[in-house]
């Protein structure tokens, strides 16, 4: 764990772990990660922090004496020391610690604990990383890597300074090898744990869903998400009168701040969920259970407020709000689970803690619901429920800039069919980064599809998850070709974006014409999760460090944006090499219709219009060619921009609703079919 100061920020330099205060120096050293060990000793003057990490020893001096470190730390780290105890930091300590950042300037941050590095599992060649390298500064290079002519290319300042080579690493590893049958075990920082196992769900083919607009308004704000700007509009629509938090609480997941500090954090009063009445309350009807501490659940707290009513609130990304962000980032993503069901009566339940006042619910999408009994009995999957669907604004407010604004509710009524039930409502269809791995293994062990790539670990998150990099061309071509990036699920949120990626991996690795013309002709590289810790956490824009990903191109901290050091750091490889020719990243949009790419102002227009011609899903009316202000931090801005200069950088985007038919009289939800078919026909053919 370390500080990064001021001085580091700007240069990509990552400055020792300079502790200011004695406080603070026990507490960071409390909050060591799990099974890497740490050892506090006297030095010259003062006390050295020595800590382990990546192979790697990193040491910083702090002026105050030896003997005025607390004697209950020196006790503890004896215990440590002798194997006696483990350095597991508890609740406690994770709330001083979201205090202590709180208070920190901006560029100042304390990164969250990371946990110890495993070697990657069977099958997995793994890539040099920027992450690793010397203690103090990341992406150096040792001194046989410098040697080698390839990894002395210069890469640009920053966090993507001289380092590795990763396509020397490719050309040299290892031949790869199968996995293994296991599946890796998602990793998550402190902040949260996974106690229940990640839901599984059969893949079916679900009939045609049709959106019906309820027509609730539009709202007490607009929002521009190409420009990402939230203006407060006055409008005749009022908030909710009815809304408060007085009910019993039935489910709390117990791994977030007290309700004190998540007032503090979330910008919402603490208050008593269970009153006297509450408890002594008889209803008829037995109490929903809810469920969220499994893999991509976000559930923070239920509260029963009626005999069929409950209200809940969703957890915002980990982290989110100590890098000073003023808007908490619980925008539209939600999944739990739900049991002790009755059937065939009608619940109504709202989520009240949404950020963006535009949604597609506004247009008729439907929340998903998944049944076992519907599972077993049917072989039924993810389909759409809810009726009297309402998106309005409620009477808890936040500050953006200098402007208030409301907090929204997404408020419907729905009839379980079975009783029991184990059942699952999700915002989008999820996908999580053990479907990825899933995936991962199913095409490594399929003898017609893995001749045509390579699998290598990209990089190491900051909990110890796996990226994974595909190289996908034609191995027999030994010639120098031009490169493709694609990467999907930046933001862990926007699951459609995955399994676009899905279809587009299945497809480059077939039998088609055009798919063997593209390993022929391109050398594809492929990061199909690039945040995979906040796909585990269930967060839905950032990372564990409480950052968007994809605002952190300019200036990537090797730290907190392995993802993206690495992947910008490959890229500046390619484009050194005159082989950068397209970059393609995935996303989900929560405001507009279809399916749609945002592109720079000197694309070549044929790609966009190439899939128009193909998919009658694509909206050419959505598709920008430009690159707004609030834009100029994107993974898209970046590549397209000085030193890597991609002028073919585009982000493709694919509405949470779905597409208007032609004619635009009638608007069909996507479902994984239609995604995967998004990715396989209508983007992988135009490469």
């Amino acid at each position: 764990m370390s500080l990064v100061t001021d001085s580091a920020v700007g240069t990509g330099k990552r400055a020792p772990s300079r502790v200011k205060t004695p406080a603070l120096a026990a507490l960071l050293d409390e909050l060591a990660p799990v099974g890497r060990k740490k050892s506090i000793k006297p030095g010259d003057g003062g006390v050295h922090i020595i800590s382990a990490g990546a192979g790697k020893k990193k040491a910083a001096k702090e002026a105050v004496p030896p003997e005025d470190k607390p004697k209950k730390l020196k006790k503890r780290q004896d215990a440590i020391d002798a194997g006696s105890e483990r350095e597991t930091p508890d609740k406690e300590l994770r709330s001083k610690l979201v205090i202590l950042t709180m208070h920190a300037a901006a560029h100042k941050r304390v990164s969250p604990a990371v946990q110890g590095r495993k070697a990657p599992p069977a099958g997995v060649r793994r890539a040099p990383s920027v992450s690793e390298g010397s203690a103090a500064a990341p992406c150096s290079a040792p001194e046989a890597d410098r040697s080698n002519p390839t990894a002395a290319k210069a890469l640009g300042s920053g966090g993507d300074r001289v380092g590795p080579s990763i396509l020397a690493g490719l050309k040299i590893g290892a031949l790869m090898r199968l996995p293994s049958k296991k599946l890796p075990a998602p990793r998550t920082g402190p902040w949260r744990k996974i106690v229940c196992p990640t839901p599984q769900h059969i893949e079916w083919r679900p009939p045609m869903e049709y959106a019906t607009v309820s027509g609730n308004g539009s709202g007490w704000a607009c929002f521009d998400e190409e420009e990402e700007e939230l203006a407060v509009v006055i409008s005749d629509e009022q908030s909710d009168p009815t809304f408060d938090l007085v009910g019993e609480e039935v489910y709390n997941d117990g791994l977030a701040p007290d309700d004190e500090e998540v007032a503090l954090l979330s910008n919402f009063p603490a208050h008593k969920s269970k009153t006297k009445s509450d408890r002594d309350q008889k209803w008829a009807t037995p109490p929903l259970r809810f469920e969220s501490r499994f893999e991509s659940g976000n559930l923070r707290k239920a509260i029963r407020k009626g005999e069929t009513e409950y209200t809940l609130f969703m957890r915002d990304d980990v982290c989110s709000m100590d890098q000073g962000k003023e808007v908490p980032h619980c925008a539209q993503w939600f999944y739990f689970r739900v049991g002790n069901m009755t059937a065939h009566t009608q619940f109504t339940i709202s989520i009240v803690n949404f950020v963006k006042p535009e949604s597609m619910y506004k247009e008729g999408m439907r929340p998903l619901f998944y049944s076992r009994v519907e599972e077993t009995r049917n072989a039924k999957g993810w389909y759409r429920v809810g009726d009297n669907i309402q998106y309005f604004p409620n009477n808890r407010t936040f500050t953006k800039g200098q402007n208030k604004a409301h907090y929204h509710s997404l408020k419907f009524t729905m009839v379980f069919p079975h009783e029991p039930d184990e059942a699952y409502m999700a915002m989008c269809y999820p996908y999580t980064y053990t479907d990825c791995q899933r995936h991962m293994r199913e095409i490594c062990n399929c003898p017609e599809r893995s001749q045509f790539f390579t699998r290598n670990e990209f990089c190491r998150t900051m909990s110890g998850n796996i990226v994974d990099l595909l190289v996908i061309c034609d191995k027999q071509s030994k010639r120098k070709k031009p490169a493709i990036i694609l990467s999907g699920r930046v933001h862990p949120g926007e699951s459609n974006a995955s399994f676009m990626m899905h279809g587009m991996i299945d497809y480059l690795l077939g039998p088609s014409h055009y798919a063997i013309q593209l390993r022929l002709n391109y050398t594809i590289y492929v990061v199909p999760m690039l945040n995979p810790d906040g796909v585990i956490l269930g967060n839905y824009r950032c990372n564990l460090s409480g950052h968007d990903l994809n605002r952190a191109y300019p200036e990537p901290d090797a730290t907190l944006h392995p993802e993206i050091c690495t992947i910008k750091k490959l890229a500046k490889e390619l484009a050194s090499n005159d082989q950068m020719a397209l970059f393609l990243d995935m996303h989900g949009h929560s405001s507009k219709k279809g399916f749609f790419l945002y592109c720079c102002e000197e694309t070549v227009a044929a790609f966009p219009t190439n899939i128009e011609r193909r998919s009658a899903f694509y909206s050419m009316d959505n598709t920008t060619y430009k690159v707004g202000k609030a834009k100029a931090t994107t993974g898209r801005a970046v590549m397209y921009s000085a030193p890597i200069g991609c002028l073919n950088s585009y982000t493709c985007e694919a509405s949470f609703l779905g597409a208007d038919l032609p004619g635009g009289t009638t608007c069909v939800h996507f479902n994984p079919v239609m995604l995967r078919g998004i990715g396989a026909q209508d983007v992988a053919v135009c490469c």
